[in-house]
């Protein structure tokens, strides 16, 4: 379960690129995260993820804090902290290891939400995001939700069922 929402929050890295639309929006297309190559459980209260990223823009991309909070029905059911800023280099393909803080408000909760998602019923889980870092000379400071977890994906040409591969 946890890995679903690393893979989540990662995927979330890619919306740090929207706040100058038109700039930031060929920037986005250019940004990938390509796979998730490991999720590693440090403990109860964090999580280490080594992803594959590609930056295919001229700017040096980081993100120094980033919170995603899952919600179900509207109450907090986990939330995931950035623990140290991560960077991609401009124009590269790089392996990437990011740190995140895991705290579970509910574990009841949880458990349903895994059997939730499959189920393909994800209708009332959303995802609240606060994310700030830099694309190159863009300072970037976004907040979004709570938003549905299937528009959420949807952003990324995603769907629940392909979630599946990552749930325990």
């Amino acid at each position: 379960m946890r890995k679903f929402w690393i893979i989540t929050l990662l995927i979330s890295v890619s919306l740090t690129l929207t706040s100058c639309r038109g700039k930031i929006e060929r920037m986005r297309q250019k940004v990938k995260i390509e796979q998730i190559d490991a999720v590693r459980p440090m403990g109860l209260t964090r999580l280490d993820v080594d992803l594959t990223a590609t930056n295919g823009t001229a700017h040096k991309l980081q993100l120094t804090s980033a919170t995603a909070i899952f919600l179900v029905h509207e109450a907090k059911v986990a939330t995931l902290q950035l623990i140290e800023p991560i960077s991609l280099p401009r124009r590269s393909t790089e392996q990437l290891t990011s740190s995140w803080s895991v705290k579970i408000h509910n574990p009841l909760a949880l458990l349903a939400v895994a059997q939730q998602l499959r189920n393909g019923e994800q209708d009332s889980i959303t995802i609240q995001l606060q994310l700030e870092g830099r694309g190159g000379p863009i300072p970037i400071n976004i907040e979004r939700g709570p938003m549905p977890l299937s528009e959420f994906l949807r952003i990324f040409g995603l769907d629940a069922n392909q979630l599946n591969q990552y749930l325990p």
